[in-house]
């Protein structure tokens, strides 16, 4: 399953409102019967459909009536779909805006996947927690994800079985995407690092 936060200003009354109205939903994809990458995205797409149908139950709700051991329990990891800075800057028409890089960063999952789509190029981040990945692990997920995109845009009729990941892994490494990939530490695991010593 994948957490996603999803922006909440569909209702009419919410357009005018000031704030950041945002509400995680978690989605599944089947993966039963082998599908073909084609099959794989329409699966994904109608689980997405469904999730952003339910969006407007608040995720704190859904937490409250599952009560998971941990949030962690319904998803671990999060992907994120942002626009690139330039193509925000020319949707607010009128407004002056300067983009400003935040470096602040509170991790909430094992692994956050970041895709930001600019008209050449899309650029893929990954957050993760030390305590959870190894950086040789993420290095290896990193160049796989990029076989795995480019495998979705030019072999829709291969099933999903006849991946060879390992056989792709090197030009994977040398593709024209920039993989970005940032160890966070949070503050138990500080704490805890402390404590061990």
């Amino acid at each position: 399953a994948l957490g996603t936060p999803l922006i909440q200003r569909a209702h009419p009354d919410f357009e005018s409102l000031i704030g950041l109205l945002i509400n995680t939903i978690v989605h599944r994809c089947d993966l039963c019967d082998d599908p073909t990458l084609s099959e794989l995205l329409a699966r994904m797409q109608r689980s997405w459909n469904d999730s952003v149908a339910h969006s407007d139950v608040p995720f704190q709700l859904v937490l409250d009536r599952l009560r998971p051991r941990q949030p962690g329990h319904l998803f671990n990891v999060g992907v994120e779909i942002r626009l690139a800075a330039e193509d925000a800057i020319e949707s607010a028409a009128g407004l002056s805006v300067t983009p400003v890089e935040s470096h602040f960063v509170a991790p909430v999952r094992d692994l956050t996947v970041f895709l930001e789509e600019a008209a050449d190029h899309l650029t893929v981040r990954l957050e993760y927690r030390r305590a959870a990945f190894a950086t040789k692990t993420i290095q290896q997920l990193s160049r796989r994800l990029v076989y795995l995109l480019r495998a979705f845009s030019q072999c829709g009729s291969v099933p999903i079985s006849a991946l060879r990941f390992e056989d792709e892994l090197e030009s994977a490494s040398s593709a024209a995407m920039h993989v970005e990939a940032a160890e966070i530490p949070t503050i138990i695991e500080s704490v805890l690092h402390q404590a061990s010593r």
